[in-house]
């Protein structure tokens, strides 16, 4: 395997974990929420930029994912399970990125 497939394969396995992390962290925020509404004060501020920061590193992952899927679509001698699976997860990752975007999960402001 040539430097720079093996270089975009490990980042998109990156840009799939920071989706995992941003998951789970809005999901303990959603279920912080729901057992203590009083906890919607500026100590969450902190917490939903950092997840902010995570999805802003999961859409530049997700060009990479792209980046990928292209790389592996196009080398000569793949297997077509690599080559599936690899469009599966450029997919995938770019519903995530459209779904946390009409959610308005990255916005300026932190009106709640």
């Amino acid at each position: 395997m040539q430097q720079r497939p093996l270089l975009l394969h490990r980042l998109t396995r990156v840009t799939a974990w920071l989706f995992i992390l941003l998951v789970v962290g809005w999901f303990g925020i959603m279920m912080l929420l729901e057992s203590d509404l009083s906890a919607l004060d500026d100590g969450l501020d902190i917490w939903i930029r950092l997840l902010q920061l995570v999805l802003v590193g999961a859409i530049v992952g997700t060009a990479v994912a792209i980046w990928n899927a292209w790389t592996v679509t196009t080398a000569p001698g793949r297997h077509r399970f690599a080559t599936v699976w690899s469009i599966l997860i450029a997919v995938s990752a770019a519903f995530l990125v459209w779904l946390c975007l009409n959610v308005g999960m990255l916005t300026t402001s932190l009106n709640y």
